[in-house]
């Protein structure tokens, strides 16, 4: 029986370990999702409180949430008209690489150090996400023409543990199309994205960049958080260490009792 219940812990204690990242994120550049549960265009951006200059700039560090997709920029932006430091730009003939749809987008007004933090409102995982990607100030950097290219870099997190980071080239002209770009895969609760001026290779959140986004598309999982922290793993190990040891232990003490004469 011993003997049994030590295999047992073993197996738990095995499946605990291999579980951890058991699923993995997949990298997607086509427009992959036709029937998402959650969408935020930033359509509904100018009644916002929060907003400056006549609707059209949004401050950062402060989430906006639409569509039960919430969207922050952390950190801090060049600036713009009246010196507020995040613009929500509108739509027009030569913003369309700001502007993947409808009158609104999301770009940092004049680039920015830091990064776009993208989460379902309600804190729950997320199954897959897609979202529209341009950039700004390169195009200005390389003389005001394209193409040119960029590197978007991103990191998909699960409760502020990277589950996933890299690069995806960004190539646009001033007036051109935005790209897709998503993430599948589920076990992630968070997104964040960056397109550096000079592009590193990874992501760093107090780089100089400027990418813009509109059309965040997302499936939730329709439950809260569904991998558990390290932190989580390492105390299920534990107590199942301690147990196969209690149990050990046990045995050892039954084997060296006297037989009864």
């Amino acid at each position: 029986m011993k003997t049994k219940l030590l295999g047992l812990v073993a197996t738990l204690a095995a499946g605990a370990l291999f579980s951890v990242g058991a699923q993995a994120v997949t990298l997607q550049t086509t427009d992959f999702i036709t029937s998402p549960n959650y969408f935020n265009g930033f359509e509904s951006i100018e009644s916002s409180p929060n907003t400056y200059y006549h609707g059209i700039l949004y401050p950062t560090n402060t989430p906006y949430s639409e569509g039960g997709i919430t969207v922050e920029y952390v950190g801090t932006a060049a600036g713009g008209p009246g010196n507020v430091p995040f613009g929500v730009w509108v739509a027009g003939p030569s913003y369309t690489h700001f502007i993947g749809g409808g009158i609104y987008g999301w770009y940092p007004n004049g680039g920015g150090y830091g990064y776009t933090d993208v989460t379902l409102t309600s804190g729950r995982n997320i199954n897959a996400i897609q979202f529209l990607a341009g950039a700004g100030i390169p195009s200005f950097v390389n003389g005001g023409g394209g193409p040119y290219a960029s590197l978007l870099q991103y990191e998909v997190l699960e409760h502020g543990h990277v589950v996933s980071s890299g690069t995806v080239p960004i190539t646009t002209t001033i007036g051109g199309p935005m790209q897709y770009v998503g993430f599948s895969g589920g076990g992630f609760n968070e997104i964040r994205l960056q397109d550096q001026i000079y592009p590193g290779t990874a992501f760093n959140p107090a780089a100089y960049e400027s990418g813009a986004y509109d059309s965040f598309a997302a499936i939730g999982t329709g439950r809260p958080s569904e991998t558990p922290l390290p932190s989580t793993w390492l105390m299920l190990l534990s107590g199942f260490v301690g147990l196969g040891f209690i149990s050990y232990r046990g045995t050892k003490k039954n084997s060296a009792a006297p037989s009864a004469a």
